[in-house]
């Protein structure tokens, strides 16, 4: 800055340093850093605001469910053990302990006269006796619900109404001596827990927690030699997300920053130097990190996992600093106005990911610019001091001469190999039949075992092509009548569609009394006759009040029902699951419903991110004209025409590279190309500015070097989103090393 003197630079340096650092150490003990790893954080809120709030509250009540299996000789006592040790501990989750048929039958045979399924309703309604039907079931002794609902209703209409309900709520899960159990394949022994970890203090305590469940079911199997354990639910996946991360995070930056140090100390053979190196990248991470914490109340640890090794982009600027001859005033100056010019440029390509909807890569954005910032003041303030007395520049001179000959022997060669190359990936691109995949498991490191895991278990609980829909009405009444219209419809659709409803359990106050209608003029008709002589009294229908939904709650079946609705902002809310229906027959019902929604955030996120990478390219080639727009302002049109050239070759050549690796490109292969512009910008600004001098040509030299190892970290990630972005960033980086010289005339 023209108005400090030099001998303010480091005073202010050091101070600005001292406060990012204390502040953030204060922040980090007072809890405020929070890290978020579930997977669905990351979703963008496309819907309605009311149905996100609506899912939300319904997620609130299962996130924490896991769902573990036992299968093999001695399943039936390793379930027990189990079952015993986490009943003690409360984890037992009630909904899926299902009450016995017993008390079933005592709490709806109070309300006789009031339930009937549908096929008793179309009977009545056609006039036929339900009396000899009745009789039927009293001779079947394999029946199981007769002996119980015949005390309380000998019609035996409420026995049929809760076996129908039972079909709808339940696919492959059966009660077995108060087992719940899969027969499948082989027979499973199923538990369902709640595990407790809205209670504890930190992330790293729940992803704790989970893995000793997992733990435990391990030393099961070793107890149990004949039993086979699995296990599924939404904490797993968050557990082996988060710890992925982090191991990603140490491993990967660990490897990033032994090479860095490693290249470091070879070019300048001093400590002091890598001691500027460690200053400049610390200041950037505390900027990065303060503004992310500042402005946000969590942090999604793929934000770190991106950001923390995006960061090395920031050495560049040490780089260029460091390479500068000290006592050629000229020079230094064309360096730090170049420094600044390509930390604004750089910053600007990263807040493109603020105009994505998606809150980790606006986190990704934000992290970045504001640790650029970081970086450049440590550049410019701190690192001149630390060098002062540096003695190696002889050597850093040698060194630069020497990749200014290599760069400037191998142009020629350049320009063919690299147009070759560019020709081969448009032939290549064309040619390939799918080029993009938008999947959302693009976001999910969880293992290939736990996927499969959650499939299973998934197809046992609600069959296949499960579905779920929102509904809400005003009023309960309106609910349960929406409902028992859109169970209607569904089934007209196709006979073997299942729905779990409330109201399979609780028919609405017009249905009730209807099915009370029915029953009354079936018993003036005589069509209980027999079975009254049969029990020796007449036979009474509707003696009790309707059931309500107060009764249900209050009952065993209480959280069962409760998790499947809720009251919210004035409405009345249900969650409805449809089961061997397709996608598109759903659709075509609800065109005929208001207040009801499809919810598959799988599904919609998949669209979202088609959204976010077609908006993406209509904001690569935004971004790449205001480039060349500042370029052309800033120095002339054919230097701004040169290096659009070479860019979008190198892009052209890093997406096809990576659709060779891959087999397909991602959202995330193009993010990286927004990055891959903004370190381009770099290398261009300095060669237009500073020409192919030797500082300059090692100072890029050694950045692109550190953002291959960089970068090139990430393609080891087990994520496919990060390996994705990895592929891409290092075949782009190594394109425009050599094309970037390309843009100024040879050095003679």
């Amino acid at each position: 800055m023209p108005y400090l003197s030099k001998k303010q630079h480091l005073p202010l340096g050091l101070a600005q340093l001292i406060i990012a650092v204390s502040l953030l150490v204060y922040l980090l003990v007072q809890g405020k850093v929070n890290l978020e790893a579930d997977i669905l954080s990351l979703l963008p809120s496309e819907d309605i605001e009311f149905v996100n709030k609506a899912e939300g509250a319904f997620f609130q009540r299962y996130k924490n469910n896991v769902m573990i299996a036992f299968s093999g000789q001695d399943a039936k006592s390793a379930h027990d053990d189990v079952r015993t040790g986490y009943d003690e501990k409360g984890w037992l989750y009630g909904d899926f302990s299902f009450p016995e048929l017993e008390a079933v039958a005592k709490l709806f045979g109070a309300y006789q006269g009031y339930l009937l399924d549908g096929e008793s309703r179309q009977a009545l309604t056609e006039g036929d006796s339900l009396g000899e039907a009745a009789l039927a079931k009293l001779n079947n002794a394999f029946d199981p619900f007769t002996p119980l609902f015949f005390p309380f209703d000998p019609t035996l209409t409420t026995a049929s109404f809760v076996q129908t309900a039972l079909v709808q709520q339940a696919s492959n899960l059966t009660v077995e001596d108060g087992r719940m159990v899969v027969n499948d394949d082989t027979k499973y022994y199923v538990l369902m827990l709640t595990l407790p970890l809205s209670e504890l203090e930190s992330m790293e305590k729940a992803t704790d927690l989970v893995y000793a469940v997992s733990e435990s079911l391990a030393h099961v199997e070793a107890e149990y030699p004949n039993v086979i354990t699995s296990y599924s639910g939404i904490p797993f996946h968050t557990a082996e997300n988060m710890r992925q991360a982090n191991k990603e995070m140490r491993w990967l930056g660990g490897v990033s920053a032994f090479f860095i140090v490693l290249i470091v100390l070879w070019s300048f053979r001093s400590i002091n130097a890598l001691f500027a190196v460690l200053i400049t990248q610390l200041n950037a991470v505390c900027f990065g990190l303060l503004a992310l914490t500042l402005l946000y109340d969590s942090v999604h640890v793929i934000t770190l996992v991106f950001s923390i090794t995006l960061i090395g982009i920031a050495i560049d600027y040490s780089f260029h600093v460091m390479t500068t001859k000290k006592d050629d005033s000229i020079a230094y100056s064309n360096v730090r106005s170049a420094v600044k010019l390509g930390c604004v440029s750089t910053a600007t390509g990263y807040c493109a990911f603020m105009l994505l909807p998606m809150e980790a890569l606006e986190q990704v954005g934000i992290f970045i610019a504001f640790g650029l910032v970081g970086a450049l003041c440590s550049a410019l303030f701190i690192i001149p001091s630390i060098l002062h007395s540096y003695t190696g520049q002889s050597r850093l001179n040698q060194l630069g001469d020497a990749v200014v000959s290599v760069l400037n022997d191998s142009r020629g060669a350049t320009k063919v190999v690299l147009s070759l190359f560019g020709l081969l990936s448009v032939v290549f691109v064309v040619t390939n039949e799918q080029i993009f995949n938008d999947d959302i498991a693009l976001l999910n490191a969880s293992s290939e075992t736990l996927r499969k895991n959650e499939l299973k278990h998934q197809q046992w609980y609600f069959g296949t092509q499960s579905q779920r829909l929102i509904l809400w009405e005003s009023n309960l009444e309106a609910l349960l009548e929406k409902e028992e219209a859109l169970v209607a419809a569904l089934k007209s659709q196709s006979s073997s569609i299942k729905v779990q409803a409330i109201s399979n359990w609780l028919p609405s106050k017009s249905r009730q009394q209807e099915n009370l209608t029915l029953l009354v003029d079936a018993q003036n008709r005589g069509d209980f006759a027999t079975l009254a002589e049969l029990v020796g009294q007449p036979i009474e229908v509707g003696a009790a009040p309707h059931l309500t939904l107060d009764a249900l709650l209050e009952s065993e079946l209480g959280e069962l029902l409760s998790s499947q609705y809720l009251k919210l902002h004035g409405y009345h809310v249900s969650l409805v699951y449809v089961n061997h229906a397709a996608k598109h027959d759903i659709d075509t019902v609800l065109d005929n419903f208001v207040q009801i929604t499809r919810v598959d955030k799988a599904e919609q996120l998949s669209l979202v991110l088609v959204e976010m990478r077609q908006s993406l390219l209509i904001w690569f080639a935004i971004a790449l004209s205001v480039f060349l727009l500042v370029l052309c302002m800033r120095f002339d049109l054919i230097s701004a025409v040169k290096s659009g050239f070479w860019l979008l070759l190198s892009c052209l050549i890093g997406l096809s590279g990576s659709l060779l690796l891959q087999g397909s490109l991602n959202l995330f292969n193009l993010l990286a190309l927004v990055l891959l512009v903004a370190l381009a910008i770099d290398y261009f600004i300095f060669y237009l500015k500073c020409g192919q001098e030797s500082s300059t040509a090692l100072a890029i030299s050694l950045s692109a070097l550190s953002s291959v190892f960089v970068f090139g970290m990430l393609s080891f990630s087990q994520t496919p989103a990060i390996y994705s972005f990895g592929y891409t960033i290092m075949i782009g980086i190594v394109s425009i090393y050599f094309v970037a010289p390309l843009v100024v005339k040879r050095k003679a």
